[in-house]
């Protein structure tokens, strides 16, 4: 690789083109030779200002006059910068003050509860680690400039640096729907998903999950009457600890849930994410139900979701899981994400590689790239967007293919 300094970085907050500021948009931009600059975007959540004070105070300072080259160490540094940030926390109540009844309401006979007062708060100051979106640009921007200065792709200087070779065939797509959304016969053998819904919105469920059965058994008769012979490979549920909520945590109940799921789907294999939180304080949930699963002979799937490092470890060596989601700007740099997806492999088990942070064509198509370097066995693309967007990974994945083998030739 010809010889070549990060001589800047610069930071470019962008306006969002709707009222929502969370949604607020940052560019940043790698300075190569005073010559190029490698852009990528990441979304801010509200916190560009922030953001922009992070880069140009701690990674400029480490990066800037750097060799271009130097991945594995400009990227161990990267992850193992911090900043301080000011949190608001609760303060906890006494026993006594809980109850909202005091003494002279007792000696008077009001036994009613009396309005309580706002919690106390305080705020306390702490270190950590560089919010994981940045990171991941920064670690993105990185891998790209060196592609742009070998006149290589992304996908292959990514696979280079993971310690992969790329594959023939693109991967697998599953496009998740919000439910209760229908899906479409838009990829024949692909996996099928749904997202659950959050807060009061799970009312739409049904007692027992009854609305989300229905919705299983309406795909099936739907595939058998319209595409006998393209099932997809299998439906995926994102629960986000719905099934843990919705039975209070007893796994015996959890597990009937998901046999009933079973039944309806059959033969099409059944894939479910988050039942529990994806926390190793509800480990021995997992473990239970997987428990149960297998005395049952059930072909039923625990697939986890999560962006801690020690959690993920966790389930990953309690052997409870077939696979696993990993959204690449939750988690870090490329270089914790390359160590993630070794850990699931180690494990034996797959990875499902996702954007969740209000994907951009830019971000799928990226997506696509990654993937490819990683080896995922599934990418999971949202069908809120339109269908253009969902095929955009697909589409990256087949150009980047054909390039591969041309220069093989």
């Amino acid at each position: 690789m010809p010889a070549a300094l990060i001589t800047d970085i610069l930071v470019v907050l962008h306006n969002p083109l709707t009222s929502d500021a969370s949604e607020q948009r940052a560019s940043v931009g790698l300075v190569i030779d005073e010559q190029l600059v490698v852009w990528q975007e990441c979304v801010v959540w509200g916190q560009g200002a922030a953001l922009a004070e992070s880069v140009q105070g701690l990674v400029a300072p480490a990066w800037v006059g750097r060799m271009l080259d130097d991945t594995e160490a400009l990227l161990a540094e990267l992850d193992a910068l911090s900043e301080e940030v000011t949190l608001t926390e609760l303060l906890p109540v006494a026993e006594d003050d809980a109850s909202g009844l005091t003494r002279r309401a007792l000696l008077t006979g009001q036994f009613w509860r009396q309005r309580p007062a706002a919690a106390p708060t305080h705020t306390v100051t702490r270190y950590q680690a560089l919010r994981p979106a940045l990171r991941y640009a920064l670690s993105l921007a990185l891998i790209t400039a060196q592609a742009q200065v070998q006149r290589n792709s992304l996908a292959e200087l990514m696979a280079d640096y993971c310690g992969t070779t790329l594959p023939t065939t693109p991967m697998p797509i599953v496009r998740t729907q919000q439910f209760p959304g229908r899906q479409e016969l838009w990829q024949p053998g692909a996996a099928w998903g749904w997202r659950l819904p959050s807060g009061e919105e799970r009312q739409r469920l049904g007692q027992g999950g009854a609305a989300l059965q229905g919705v299983l058994r309406q795909t099936r008769r739907y595939l058998q009457q319209f595409s006998p012979g393209q099932w997809p490979s299998r439906l995926l549920v994102q629960a986000d600890a719905w099934f843990d909520q919705a039975f209070d945590g007893d796994v015996g109940k959890v597990l009937g849930a998901l046999y009933g799921l079973e039944r309806v789907v059959k033969p099409l294999p059944l894939s479910i994410e988050n039942p529990f939180p994806a926390t190793a304080s509800r480990l021995d949930a997992w473990r239970t139900l997987r428990e149960y699963l297998d005395f049952r002979d059930m072909q039923v799937q625990l697939i986890a979701h999560t962006a801690d490092v020690e959690d993920a470890a966790a389930l990953l060596a309690a052997g409870v899981l077939a696979g696993m989601r990993i959204s690449p700007a939750q988690v870090g740099s490329v270089r914790v994400l390359r160590d993630r997806v070794q850990q699931c492999r180690a494990a034996g088990v797959s990875v499902i590689l996702s954007d969740d942070d209000a994907p951009t064509p830019a971000s799928l198509q990226q997506l696509g790239s990654v993937a490819l370097a990683v080896r995922a066995d599934l990418l999971a693309v949202p069908a809120d967007a339109a269908v253009w967007l969902a095929t955009l990974p697909a589409e990256a994945m087949q150009r980047q293919l054909a390039w591969s083998d041309y220069r093989s030739k």
